[in-house]
């Protein structure tokens, strides 16, 4: 093995051991309850935002989270994509028709996991201004989201919380 090969092994090694650490130390606080990482984030912002309770199970049939107080349920759908990436979000059909959700809370996080983009949809609103495409998905563009107003400021609703405000990208 060449000396190059041998100190690039020896630094994925070290950034692995980092990463087990982040993971191990993200669960520890609560944050995350599963090795997915982006999906928990997400789930975990969204209980802080919104004031939600997430599921005591991680395989619910069709949302995250239930809010205490009006028992709406909330699914929470979180990608870690670059600014370049706008592939749209898609939500199966059975979903809406089925109810299985009161609101659809879509997160888009940059690089650094903070919060780039954030929609809260009602499920009415999902069926009524989405396309249906024929392989059973809603299709929603995050420009479609953002030019009908869906897009979430936390700068109005949030009280200017700084706790929360601190995950938003600037």
């Amino acid at each position: 093995m060449s000396n190059e090969m041998a100190r690039i092994i020896k630094k994925a090694h070290l950034l692995l051991d980092g990463l087990e650490s982040i993971e191990k130390g993200l669960q520890e606080i609560g944050v995350i309850r599963s090795r997915r990482i982006v999906g928990d984030l997400g789930e975990w912002l969204s209980t802080q935002i919104f004031s939600l309770v997430l599921e005591k199970g991680q395989t619910n049939k069709g949302f995250d989270c239930i809010h205490p107080s009006t028992k709406e349920r909330y699914q929470i759908k979180t990608a870690r994509k670059a600014n370049t990436n706008l592939s749209p979000i898609r939500i199966k059909k059975k979903s809406i028709t089925n109810r299985e959700f009161d609101w659809l809370v879509i997160i888009r996080l940059n690089d650094s996991f903070r919060i780039r983009e954030l929609y809260k949809v009602s499920c009415e609103t999902i069926e009524s201004r989405f396309s249906l495409h024929t392989n059973g998905l809603y299709i929603m563009s995050w420009k479609k989201m953002a030019d009908d107003g869906y897009q979430f400021n936390p700068r109005d609703s949030l009280q200017q919380n700084p706790v929360i405000m601190s995950f938003f990208a600037d």
